[in-house]
């Protein structure tokens, strides 16, 4: 369960940081390790697997607020929960209940109502939006400009949709 844990941590802190190299050891072995050449693909390569890291997208968009970056997956790559959405706040890994929402919500036409996408979102804001006393262990922070955020990530990712690729909403 520790490494675990552990492991979860590096590998978070690999795609804030895809310019500082990872190596973590479990007993004497590799278990995960980043070349820091900046390479996010390389990251999603070795979290989870070639055939996703080919699957997935770039997104970028950016309003008054907000700048998003980042990857998501294509319509064929799910999970069967939302632990491969990846929120990333000013460099931080943290836990931002409304831009996961708006992931979700996003690919909600594309996907059955059990499966998620893989997605790792980088955002960039003024500090002064950022509300963090809303966890003990400040992992998870709103937004007070929370509703402008879910818009550009909606409107990112569905502009994602129809420039790649002419997909239909499942029924």
């Amino acid at each position: 369960m520790e490494f675990s844990h552990i492991s979860d941590v590096v590998m978070k802190l690999a795609l804030a940081y895809p310019f500082v190299s990872f190596t973590l050891y479990n007993d004497e072995k590799v278990s995960f390790f980043s070349s820091g050449k900046g390479n996010v693909i390389e990251i999603i390569s070795s979290l989870y697997g070639l055939e996703i890291a080919k699957n997935m997208g770039e997104i970028k968009g950016s309003n008054d607020d907000f700048i998003i970056s980042g990857f998501t997956s294509s319509l064929g790559v799910s999970r069967s929960n939302k632990n491969g959405i990846i929120t990333i706040l000013n460099g931080r890994c943290v836990r931002l209940v409304g831009a996961i929402n708006a992931i979700v919500e996003a690919y909600k036409t594309y996907l059955s109502d059990d499966r998620y996408p893989i997605t790792i979102i980088n955002i960039e804001t003024d500090y002064n939006l950022v509300d963090v006393n809303v966890h003990p262990s400040k992992q998870e922070v709103r937004l007070s400009k929370e509703n402008e955020l879910k818009e550009l990530i909606i409107d990112t990712i569905k502009q994602r949709f129809y420039t790649f690729c002419s997909v239909k909403p499942i029924m």
